[in-house]
């Protein structure tokens, strides 16, 4: 692979390069067992919700779609006929992955990090025949194409310049186009490559300009390196257990304590109220228009489990969102912080 020698006279400063160091130098015997088998997990928990979001006819429109614009068949639709392009793949799969609202996370991250590395990661490794333990421990797709630090803190600052300002408004009113966010996130981390290739060049430290000054002005770079090689982020990671918003989790976990010692009759149930934290008091709405704002209805989360008995994604289904003994529960919930 051909380096730009852009890449490589650019000042090695800043936390990226930190990170751009760590990163180009860490190989998959480096990493702790108790790491290793959290990033499996993770990775089996990608493929797992990929494979079953795929199923949804959205999603199948799309891969469709990119199938007939035709391109090198480079990487494995997950649960799809046939293949795409790497740059076509990241996107279909990461789609599929977000689909259901199942995909693990991190509340330290504040997403999703595994499904916004994942789809990228798995179609480079098979464009480039990296095996298994080579994905699990890669940083994604610079990682996997073989970077050094100078190219990786190139990779990086790039990639901030073209970051994503999407608004958390599109999960509480259930406009699907967040539903692509991981899948652009991963595109363009694949593009990166192909630009680093032509002699494309970033920002000086471009993460903390654009997270810093643009993005936002709380960005605090030095927590970037904090405890970097010693705590390993995927060890707070978590895996869900309902097929809905994390804000939904515990009052979730709360009903299901309720239910294990009293059996509820839905139809004589008079009110329920929820006491919960401020961003699960944001879920309020108890007639969502679509399955994506049902995942993100509090309301409705604890009406279909509580009519179905089970918060499983079989209770997040259309016809759920229209079974009027569903609706008429959720109009009964009350939330507060």
């Amino acid at each position: 692979m051909s380096t730009p020698a852009a890449t490589v006279t650019r000042a090695d400063a800043g936390t990226t390069a930190s990170i751009a160091r760590f990163a180009a130098a860490i190989e998959p015997g480096d990493l702790p067992g108790p790491v290793t088998t959290v990033a499996r997990q993770c990775l089996l928990d990608w493929l797992g919700v990929t494979l079953a979001g795929a199923g949804d006819d959205t999603v199948r429109i799309l891969r469709d779609e990119a199938l007939a614009q035709g391109g090198s068949p480079q990487a494995t639709l997950v649960g799809g006929p046939g293949r795409l392009s790497v740059l076509q793949a990241a996107l279909v799969n990461g789609t599929a992955g977000t689909w259901l609202e199942m995909d693990e996370g991190n509340q330290f991250c504040k997403g999703h990090p595994g499904m916004h590395a994942f789809p990228a990661a798995f179609a480079v490794a098979q464009s480039t025949g990296a095996s298994t333990r080579d994905l699990v421990a890669a940083v994604a797709a610079q990682r996997l194409a073989g970077a050094d630090a100078a190219r990786m803190r190139e990779a990086l600052n790039i990639a901030a310049n073209m970051a994503l300002a999407t608004s958390r408004r599109t999960m509480l009113e259930g406009a699907t186009v967040r539903n692509v966010f991981a899948g652009v996130s991963g595109q363009m981390g694949v593009l990166v490559n192909d630009m680093l290739e032509a002699g494309f060049c970033g920002e000086i430290n471009g993460v903390e300009q654009v997270f810093g000054k643009v993005i936002s002005d709380t960005f605090k770079p030095a927590a970037m390196t904090e405890a970097l090689g010693a705590r390993w982020e995927v060890m707070r990671n978590y895996f869900k257990m309902h097929a809905c918003c994390r804000y939904n989790h515990a009052a979730l976990d709360a009903l299901a304590m309720i239910t294990a010692e009293h059996e509820l009759d839905p139809a004589r149930i008079e009110a329920i109220e929820v006491e919960s934290y401020g961003l699960a008091a944001e879920l309020s709405d108890p007639r969502p228009r679509n399955l994506l704002a049902g995942k993100f209805s509090l309301p409705f989360a604890v009406a279909t489990t509580l009519v179905n008995g089970s918060s499983g994604v079989a209770s997040f289904t259309a016809g759920n969102l229209a079974d009027p003994r569903i609706l008429a529960l959720a109009a009964k919930v009350r939330i507060s912080e």
